[in-house]
């Protein structure tokens, strides 16, 4: 009887938990769609976001939460980004050179032009 009475108090614990979880998850899905209402405006976006974090995370995420799949793929994802900066550090280099090169052909070219302009 008394084992009966504590497996319905379980239950009825895990189901008011389930039910306040779902109104966070709710209330959360609200206020995250009003955010992104802002995704024109990055400052107001990332006020938003800020505001967003403080609600739904008052107490901030202790170090041993930080999964090692998620450093890997953080890890991944900056090796990326830093492939990323290093080629587009390239590719301007090489646009700047080629860049350079019109631009001293196009005053080589507006010289002789304004030598035969002046010969005539």
């Amino acid at each position: 009887q008394s084992k009966q009475k504590s497996l319905q108090d379980e239950i009825i614990s895990q189901r008011k938990r389930l039910l306040e979880s779902q109104t966070v998850i709710k209330r959360f899905k609200n206020d995250l769609h009003e955010s992104v209402q802002f995704i024109q405006e990055p400052k107001l976006l990332k006020d938003s976001a800020i505001r967003l974090h403080q609600k739904y995370v008052p107490n901030g995420i202790k170090k041993q939460e930080l999964d090692a799949d998620i450093q890997q793929e953080y890890n991944r994802q900056r090796d990326y980004l830093e492939k990323s900066v290093e080629s587009l550090k390239r590719k301007l280099l090489r646009d700047a050179e080629v860049h350079r090169q019109d631009n001293t052909r196009i005053l080589q070219e507006n010289v002789q032009l304004i030598r035969e302009i002046n010969d005539l």
